[in-house]
């Protein structure tokens, strides 16, 4: 019988080629995230800027039709253009209190699933904290 081990360990040259291996692995991941982070980043600045471009546009149609309204009512029912403007200046002033009161309603809670799963993991390890096993 020999006192040489069962199981002896890997030569040094494939440690490290295991390691040089998991290393190249790695940073290669890191690289391609890092290339579709900043594609994806330029492609979120992209619609951003197409977003802004969409509710500038959109608001300025808002801001004219009711220009155009305003002229068009107070023409038609002989009535000075700033009243019927403070008339649409309180119907606005409505909408924006009742959307502030809406808001303010508490929401449903966020990811209860997940909540409830990590308050389950919690008291599990409390539970090990509180009575340790030996490892054996």
């Amino acid at each position: 019988m020999s006192d040489a081990p069962e199981n002896p360990a890997p030569p040094a040259s494939q440690s490290d080629g295991w390691v040089a291996a998991a290393s190249s692995f790695i940073s290669t991941r890191i690289e391609l995230i890092r290339l579709e982070a900043r594609d994806a980043s330029q492609e979120a600045a992209k619609r951003g800027g197409l977003l802004l471009v969409i509710l500038i546009g959109t608001f300025l149609v808002w801001l004219l039709g009711v220009a155009g309204l305003i002229g068009w009512i107070s023409h038609s029912l002989s009535v000075s253009w700033y009243s019927i403007t403070l008339i649409f200046a309180a119907a606005h002033l409505l909408l924006v209190i009742i959307a502030a009161v809406l808001l303010k309603k508490p929401a449903a809670p966020s990811f209860p699933i997940t909540r409830a799963e990590l308050l389950k993991d919690q008291a599990w390890l409390e539970t090990l904290n509180k009575d340790p096993k030996s490892p054996n």
